[in-house]
């Protein structure tokens, strides 16, 4: 192999390096801070929130009490209608009464707003920040292939590129190799 094919093939595995590298510290900073930091994140199923949330994107949530919540905050709180959804929904009002905190959210796509309330002092959650498109890969992580996909097979590329640089024999005209 000529030096400047060598350099070029150098050159091109330190990018897809660091580019993994890049990946994985994404994926830690979109998922695991969230958490170390006492909040969540989750992707978006609906484009009831667009354009300001959409589908696919995943959003850091951080807890709050619910009779702290502000009107025009995006809150993430239990679908009113039972179905066990979590829904982000823009905050229209808030009111404190009788020892529970009635709500007005409305998805800013949505033509109907829904009418929710929690006993004071419970938590609801915040939508502090959002990734765009990243819910797509992340909403996958629960699956088996995200990890033969994601981890399993590039390890395995890694590794076998290693192992054949270790036993590749130097060329005949490559003497950088003999000790000096």
């Amino acid at each position: 192999m000529s030096p400047a094919r060598a350099g070029a093939r150098k050159i091109v595995t330190t990018i897809l390096l660091w580019a993994a590298i890049a990946f994985i510290g994404g994926l830690f900073v979109v998922v695991a801070l969230p958490r170390v930091a006492g909040g969540q994140s989750m992707a978006v199923l609906s484009d009831s929130m667009s354009p300001a949330v959409r589908t696919g994107d995943e959003v850091m949530v951080r807890p709050i009490d619910a009779a702290s919540l502000k009107p025009g905050e995006i809150a993430v709180f239990d679908d009113p209608d039972g179905s066990g959804r979590a829904l982000q929904h823009r905050v229209q009002w808030v009111s404190s009464e009788d020892g529970r905190v009635r709500v007005i959210t409305k998805g800013d796509a949505n033509s109907a707003p829904e009418r929710w309330s929690v006993p004071a002092g419970n938590e609801v959650g915040r939508v502090v920040a959002r990734v765009p498109k990243a819910g797509y890969l992340l909403g996958r992580m629960d699956s088996p292939w995200f990890f033969v996909i994601l981890v399993a097979v590039p390890s395995l590329l890694l590794a076998g590129s290693l192992l054949v640089s270790i036993w590749r024999a130097p060329e005949e005209d490559d003497e950088s190799w003999v000790a000096r």
